[in-house]
């Protein structure tokens, strides 16, 4: 905080400005013995509780059964009992990855400014002279009380004590994560339904002819890149920004689903950065992080998509994007491929994704990264955010994209992705053998519609196994049930009350 000097005047200034004579015997016997101000009491020690590595993980729910299927509850103190209400999924996106924070790049670009009001000047008050013992013993008290909180906040978090949305014994890291969005709240933006939407052609090119200049690079993928503003009904954060580029001509978008999670209006802005359009939410995938957005719009500059399995270490990359808002739109940076195949744990789900130190800030997620050949061979997504690590950035490769685009264009969804119908999170080594669990994923919800609730798939079970291997996470659940399709039938192994047994599900399409 600025430090506003205030004039203070003695006796003798005081006798100058007045023309008093200053006669020393008489000042000594006038002024007796002198004051003493106060001297600052001792502040006890600010001491802040540890803060665990907690999150949860999600599966969706297609019912509605009154409470919402897309929040999260935190890990109750026996997770036999209710684990109560949570947060939304959208709440906690932030994901940790080995000693750093790994989160997705999409703030807010609309920053508050706080404006300093100065205090008005007062003149000193006289000083008494005083004892500051009861000061100092007030302070002292205070500091202890504020230890003892600290110390019962800790014991409460290793033993799973706290509110819901904590959840101290989550394996999954970061926010809370459903595998389907939830698209009851996302006003104008949703693709309305019975929408018929034609498939664009989409193709990936080998590389060809002679490799360009980052100048000539941006020259010829400029255009395609687009900015997204987002409304949302998100009270931390209603609006935001992201980017994204064109793959047709004719309007559709490629962006990261954590973008325009829970938007309730989305608008474009072409590469002028003048011309916007309103944009519909086509098809949308939270396990892969990706959205197709669709504006109404003719000769547009689709971007040239090139072929992510060609990448080599070491080679040339570009990224594009908008970071930190529109302010930035445009911003080009440069690196190259730092790693292929990097497997990388998000949203309760393994992704495989292309690492560079090309510079990815927040507000370049939906992006393209771009080769030395002007084409885009992925999508910048996220960022390992930490102040021990620089210059890691992920990008989704392009192949993996174009494979799913069909299916998200035509049903809004990945139609053959099969799901059991749970909500649940990835019990931690520690607080199961606190609480004398065994590892797994706690189930927070079952879709009582799917074919697990009608075998007898509860609310508090664990599921420690799928298919005979052991699970203890929901990125280790999603991993083995992605090598199935609906209608496929699996067994879990389910730990309730100090019983293990199997039940045999039919897995079923989302919804």
């Amino acid at each position: 905080m600025d430090e506003r000097n205030r004039d203070d005047f003695s006796e003798e200034n005081h006798a100058n400005m007045t023309g008093e004579p200053a006669d020393h015997e008489k000042n000594i016997n006038e002024a007796g013995q002198g004051a003493q101000g106060p001297s600052a009491g001792e502040e006890g020690p600010d001491v802040a509780a540890p803060v665990p590595d907690t999150s949860n993980a999600m599966q969706p729910d297609a019912a509605d059964t009154g409470e919402d299927p897309y929040s999260t509850s935190g890990q109750p103190e026996d997770p036999q009992q209710a684990a109560g209400s949570a947060e939304n999924a959208d709440s906690h996106r932030q994901q940790s990855y080995w000693q750093g924070g790994y989160s997705y790049q999409n703030p807010n670009p609309y920053q508050n400014y706080n404006h300093y009001n100065a205090y008005p000047y007062q003149a000193a008050k006289p000083a008494k002279n005083k004892s500051n013992r009861p000061f100092i013993i007030v302070a002292a008290s205070a500091g202890l009380l504020m230890l003892l909180c600290c110390v019962v906040i800790v014991v409460a978090q290793v033993m799973g004590i706290g509110s819901a949305a904590e959840f101290p014994g989550s394996e999954d890291q970061g926010g809370a994560v459903i595998e389907q969005p939830d698209k009851s709240n996302e006003g104008n933006a949703q693709r309305e339904e019975g929408t018929i939407y034609n498939v664009p052609e989409i193709t990936t090119s080998k590389k060809n002819g002679e490799e360009l200049t980052i100048v000539e690079i941006n020259k010829k993928v400029k255009n395609s890149v687009v900015g997204i503003l987002v409304s949302a009904q998100n009270e931390e954060e209603p609006y935001f920004s992201g980017s994204g580029f064109i793959i047709s001509n004719d309007g559709y978008i490629i962006t990261n689903e954590h973008v325009v999670d829970k938007a309730t209006q989305v608008q474009v802005v072409l590469s002028d950065g003048i011309t916007e359009y309103n944009a519909k939410i086509v098809g949308e995938d939270i396990q892969s992080d990706l959205a197709i957005l669709k504006i109404e719009a003719n000769d547009l500059s689709p971007a040239e998509l090139g072929d992510s399995d060609e990448l080599e270490v070491g080679e040339t990359v570009v990224a594009i994007g908008n970071p930190y808002g529109m302010e930035l739109a445009g911003t080009v940076t440069d690196g190259i491929v730092s790693a292929l195949n990097r497997k990388i744990e998000i949203n309760g789900s393994f992704m495989t994704l292309i690492q560079t130190n090309a510079s990815i800030n927040p507000g370049n997620s939906g992006g393209p990264l771009v080769n030395a050949y002007g084409q885009v061979v992925g999508i910048t997504s996220s960022k390992l955010v930490a102040t021990d690590y620089e210059g890691i950035g992920f990008a989704i490769p392009i192949n993996d994209v174009t494979s799913i685009t069909e299916e998200l264009i035509n049903y809004g969804y990945i139609k053959t992705r099969a799901y059991i119908g749970i909500q649940g999170s990835g019990l931690t080594e520690s607080y199961a053998k606190y609480h004398n669990l065994p590892r797994g994923v706690y189930v927070y919800y079952v879709d009582p519609n799917c074919d697990a609730a009608k075998k007898g798939l509860q609310k508090d079970d664990i599921i420690v196994g799928f298919n005979g291997e052991k699970i203890v996470s929901m990125a280790e659940l999603n991993a083995a049930k992605d090598a199935f399709r609906p209608g496929d039938q699996v067994t879990i192994t389910v730990w309730r009350e100090n019983e293990e047994f199997d039940l045999q599900i039919t897995l079923t399409e989302a919804s």
